[in-house]
């Protein structure tokens, strides 16, 4: 029986057509793009406030010059021709001012009545609303009329969530839904210390959940059970963007993304390894054989947002980005803007990673991540703990897992709301100030508990219900700080966004009490860890022994008084310990995972990586040591292991372009596996075959020279 296209078109070519398209088709241009290079399928614009096709809603003008063409269908009809799976991409989030007057209902309000208006470039342009008739009526007219005339496989569109955070639609539409819905009446303003505002938000999730739901359904209505309302979203789970997307929800849903996280910047993130981690994440969310095809710049993106889209991308930035999406199971998509090509460089910085991965599509289905850690997040986290201070749950979930990669210890990024589905497939969790944990999360890391599994936690983790507000039963902690004896007293220590500009001037440090504590390997020398940041004072009453006190701030300048006057080791800054149940935990009172995200200190990496290592008693799924700073990841397929391993040697060390391949190595690694049968183990990037010795931890491997990235696969000899 032939698969969907939906389990088999994994290489993606999405072309932003521009409006000169209509005066110059290109077609046979941008043909033999796809002919050349091994797509299984084109994305190109198809409706927005501007149209290339022939559609009969006419809210959306067409393009300039568009005429009775329809490039659209051109398009289609050649990749069709061609052998490609095709999706139409929409943006619905606006219409143009033209229809204020005659469709009022359509468009979002501020509170004193006028619309909600983007006349950003010049472009005169109106938000409309979630809960009018355009949503509810008008995009799904659409939606059947584009998939009943063109027979394409699915629509997307980046746009779908509408309004953000920060913006509460007073339309008569909203009012009237939201207190049918909740009782209540809309928020007077954007406040997260409100109660109805924290319900608004809560609300504006459950709408976009049952929005995809309709244009789904929409779209099988009217183009068979095969054909797919793709939607289309970033995958920071921090939510940065501040749109209504609830992952946990929408991602069970999926039969395919189109993932439009297109590349590292400072507002979504500066590190090269989320990539590999968005993988993780949305497979984790929703299946290990989900196909997500992710959607990469082939143009320029300035660092601070800016877009130039004629000129090609830097080839070697591009291609690390890529080599990360597939560590996190990701299927590449080359995205192009405009019609005319200006520089075809940017049709050579894919082209042998896409024959590459096409070569060994063997590899991509059928597996299962694996990994010892995981590090748990939670949108809740971001929304009701943050509060808009977005730094405060992000960094510390940056640091951590920063931390675990510098460290090349895999780890599973695991939802708050999963952990009882995949708790069983790590043997640590860890929790990165994931201070919203409502009771059944917190019930579920007890269970955790319970069964032997092990855990990290730091800063507030578990202090804050569902809402962001402390437990009221027990105002010093919460049923798993009760469950761990542990108890917070006061918030004590040096913040310098909290204090004034006299003591920013101020140093504190841990004090490490037990020096022999494995926790503190690497530390031998020094009685000291360098602090500054945010602690928690708590003290334990159970297993947990503390191994750390504090040093309070001391001045910088003048010199001479830089010294501790106090040292104070009832302050409890670092607690391990074992649980009846075998479990070993570690507490950091101390914000060590903010500050590494914030400072990269090695010593906060190294004390990250220690607390982990220990609660695993060293036993390691796979350790990976020579220079460089390399990404691993490990699949279990069958009788095979897979062990990805990417260079981005150099993308750690500033933000701005990678520019060029470090090569790094010999690379030894040790994969715990057993080789009862005579194993062939081959590096498919060089195309070597790799001598290996078995020891008592596993299996052991050389990689001489890591330059871009490898997959070395061990599996029964013969089977290869």
């Amino acid at each position: 029986m032939k698969q969907p296209w939906y389990q088999t078109a994994r290489r993606w070519i999405q072309m932003n057509i521009t409006a000169d398209i209509c005066t110059d088709a290109q077609l046979d241009h941008w043909r033999e793009q796809w002919r050349s290079k091994p797509y299984q399928g084109l994305l190109i614009n198809c409706i927005s406030d501007t149209r290339f096709c022939q559609c009969a809603q006419k809210y959306a003008k067409p393009a300039e010059n568009l005429g009775d063409q329809d490039i659209f269908d051109l398009y289609v009809r050649a990749a069709r021709q061609d052998g490609l799976a095709v999706g139409a991409r929409f943006d619905m989030q606006y219409a143009s001012q033209e229809y204020l007057e005659v469709y009022p209902q359509w468009f979002e309000r501020n509170k004193d009545g006028s619309f909600v208006l983007n006349n950003r470039l010049g472009l005169k342009l109106a938000a409309t609303c979630i809960n009018g008739p355009y949503y509810h009526q008008v995009i799904p007219q659409v939606i059947e009329e584009i998939f009943t005339k063109y027979k394409i496989d699915a629509i997307t569109d980046n746009s779908w969530k509408a309004n953000r955070k920060n913006l509460i639609c007073y339309c008569d539409n909203c009012k009237t839904r939201f207190k049918a819905d909740t009782g209540l009446e809309l928020p007077e303003t954007v406040d997260w210390d409100d109660p109805v505002y924290r319900r608004w938000v809560q609300w504006s999730y459950t709408l976009r959940v049952q929005l995809w739901d309709r244009l789904d359904a929409c779209a099988r209505r009217a183009g068979g059970p095969d054909c797919i309302w793709a939607g289309m979203y970033h995958s920071d789970p921090m939510n940065r963007l501040n749109e209504f997307i609830d992952f946990h929800e929408i991602s069970k849903r999926l039969r395919f993304l189109f993932l439009d996280h297109q590349c590292r910047d400072k507002n979504n993130g500066t590190d090269m390894e989320q990539n590999s981690m968005n993988g993780s994440m949305l497979h984790l969310l929703s299946s290990d054989d989900l196909l997500i095809t992710q959607c990469t710049n082939h143009y320029v993106r300035y660092p601070q947002k800016g877009w130039f889209r004629l000129s090609a991308a830097p080839k070697t930035e591009t291609l690390m980005w890529e080599q990360e999406g597939l560590l996190g199971g990701m299927a590449p998509m080359t995205h192009f803007t405009g019609t005319r090509t200006f520089d075809q460089r940017r049709f050579e910085i894919s082209g042998d990673y896409l024959k590459w991965h096409q070569a060994h599509e063997a590899y991509w289905t059928g597996r299962t991540e694996l990994a010892d850690a995981a590090v748990v997040w939670s949108q809740e986290n971001g929304d009701f703990y943050g509060r808009g201070n977005w730094a405060r749950a992000i960094m510390p979930w940056e640091g951590y897992r920063h931390a675990l990669t510098r460290g090349r210890i895999p780890f599973l990024p695991i939802n708050a709301r999963d952990i009882q589905k995949h708790g069983s497939r790590v043997r640590t969790l860890v929790l990165p100030d994931l201070a919203v944990l409502d009771d059944a999360q917190s019930q579920a890391v007890i269970d955790y508990l319970e069964k032997g599994g092990n855990l990290v936690l730091t800063g507030k983790s578990a202090l804050l219900d569902g809402q962001g507000e402390p437990w009221r039963e027990n105002a010093s902690g919460s049923r798993l700080w009760d469950y761990l004896g542990l108890a917070r007293v006061d918030q004590v220590g040096y913040h310098p966004e909290l204090l004034g500009p006299d003591e920013t001037h101020c140093q504190t440090y841990l004090h490490i009490l037990d020096g022999s504590h494995p926790v503190f390997e690497g530390f031998e020398k020094t009685q000291v860890v360098t602090f500054g940041g945010i602690l928690q004072k708590v003290v334990s009453n159970g297993a947990l022994k503390q191994i750390a006190g504090w040093i309070p701030g001391i001045p910088i300048t003048p010199n001479e008084y830089s010294y501790p006057k106090q040292i104070c080791d009832e302050v409890g800054t670092v607690f391990a310990g074992v649980l009846p149940s075998g479990s070993r935990v570690v507490y950091l009172a101390g914000d060590v995972d903010r500050l590494y995200a914030a400072n990269e200190l090695p010593d906060h990496a190294r004390l990250l990586q220690n607390a982990v290592n220990w609660t695993l008693a060293d036993q390691r799924l796979i350790r990976v040591t020579g220079p460089g700073y390399v990404d691993v990841k490990v699949y279990r397929q069958k009788e095979r292991m897979i062990v990805h391993l990417s260079n981005i040697t150099g993308s750690n060390t500033r933000f701005g372009y990678a520019d060029e391949f470090l090569p790094v190595g010999p690379l030894q690694v040790t994969l715990a596996c057993a080789a009862d049968k005579d194993l062939a183990v081959t590096a498919h990037v060089c195309g070597e075959t790799l001598p290996y010795v078995q020891t008592q931890d596993g299996i052991v491997f050389t990689i001489e020279r890591l330059t871009t990235h490898e997959m070395v696969v061990a599996e029964p000899r013969g089977r290869a």
